[in-house]
């Protein structure tokens, strides 16, 4: 799997999407946390975490459920594990009758689907916009051309083209190839290729590379690169290379979750059982509880910093 796949599983929503959510995550933080400040009714804090798990996370969990469909445990996933283990910490302080840490829970919770939010709808933008340059480097040189054949002019694709075949290049149409110009003359537009900004006369005999524009007459050109091996390839092969190296570290971002996902569990349980056999007077609520607190603390704030 390259980089631009796993890159892609990042951007199944639009940015807005998430700056919307991550704007009612800051309006419920702020309500979480002058509850907790004031001591207002659990369950009326209960009800604000509710809320900020059905629209801050809603969006991370479809995308979690799309990509476990798939095989495939991301961002998505680890965030919303996370998330529900701070949940269920908070109902468990609940049902203690804890009022002290359930509260604080909630707004923690409600501070990471935030960040988690505004981060991701920078990132989902940023991969769009690499996505939508990659496209444009596909399509910058026409998939097609004109083959001079015996029976006269015949449109191909440019892989159907062999070096030596004699294309014939129209007005205004870029060339997919390097060539030499064998009948006719015409001026090109090699401001890409040259910087040159002032049109190149070329006649017959005259090379041309690939990437220049006709701006003048009909002329038939002989092939001398196939359309993968031309100088423009080559250009546009070394951009998407560097493009490629931005989506790099989106794809670590994504391989490592898993890991980590796995990792905290195992700790999680790890902790929890020695609560439950350490103290005598523990019970298997208060070590389920410590696990989701060990989860909530782990992660994600500090994987996403």
């Amino acid at each position: 799997m390259t980089q631009k796949q796993v890159a892609y599983k990042l951007a199944y929503y639009t940015s807005s999407s998430y700056n919307f959510r991550g704007f009612v995550c800051l309006f419920l933080l702020i309500l979480l946390t002058i509850t907790q400040i004031f001591g207002f009714s659990q369950n009326m804090g209960l009800i604000f975490a509710l809320i900020v798990c059905f629209w801050g996370g809603s969006l991370f969990l479809a995308g979690a459920l799309k990509e476990l469909f798939k095989g495939y445990i991301g961002f998505n996933g680890f965030l919303v594990f996370s998330v529900l283990s701070s949940l269920c910490f908070g109902i468990i302080g609940i049902l203690k009758g804890d009022n002290s840490s359930n509260g604080w829970a909630f707004v923690g919770l409600s501070f990471t689907l935030m960040l988690a939010n505004f981060l991701k709808a920078k990132e989902v933008g940023r991969l769009k916009n690499s996505f939508k340059f990659m496209e444009t480097l596909d399509n910058f040189i026409s998939p097609s051309c004109v083959l001079m054949t015996e029976a006269g002019p015949k449109k191909v694709f440019c892989e159907e083209v062999k070096i030596g075949d004699v294309i014939l290049l129209k007005n205004s149409h870029r060339l997919a190839f390097d060539g030499e110009i064998v009948n006719g003359s015409t001026l090109f537009d090699e401001n890409l290729l040259t910087g040159n900004i002032t049109l190149a006369s070329k006649q017959a005999g005259d090379k041309v590379l690939a990437g220049s524009i006709n701006k003048g007459k009909d002329v038939e050109i002989k092939v001398l690169s196939s359309r993968k091996t031309s100088h423009i390839a080559r250009v546009l092969q070394a951009v998407k290379q560097s493009e490629n190296k931005k989506l790099l570290k989106v794809s670590m971002l994504e391989g490592t979750a898993f890991v980590f996902l796995l990792a905290v569990i195992l700790l999680a349980l790890v902790l929890g059982t020695l609560y439950f056999y350490s103290y005598q007077s523990a019970s298997v609520l208060y070590a389920l509880s410590q696990a989701c607190f060990f989860i909530m603390t782990a992660s994600p704030v500090a994987y996403m910093l």
